[in-house]
């Protein structure tokens, strides 16, 4: 789940900037994470009236299928912010 490429097949970009440098991805992931589950959370218990427990059951079900995504997600919108991209 952790593994990446070393580099960018089109335009070999290393994707290890600096040691560390995918912790600040942690800080992006947090709000996508909350958004989640914030989501889950009002649509489980109010569209469709579970209760509180199995609404945060089924919240913390999806979230643990949506870990890869939501790392992934995270990693790519943090190198986007410090390394442009302009194609030949």
């Amino acid at each position: 789940m952790l593994a990446m490429p070393e580099s960018c097949a089109v335009c070999q970009q290393k994707f290890e900037i600096e040691p560390g440098f995918y912790l600040g991805a942690l800080w992006l992931s947090y709000p996508l994470v909350l958004l989640t589950e914030l989501a889950t959370l009002l649509t489980c218990y109010l569209v469709l009236q579970l209760s509180l427990v199995a609404s945060f059951a089924v919240a913390a079900i999806i979230l643990l299928l949506l870990l890869p995504i939501t790392m992934r997600l995270a990693r790519s919108l943090l190198i986007h912010l410090f390394v442009s991209y302009e194609p030949h």
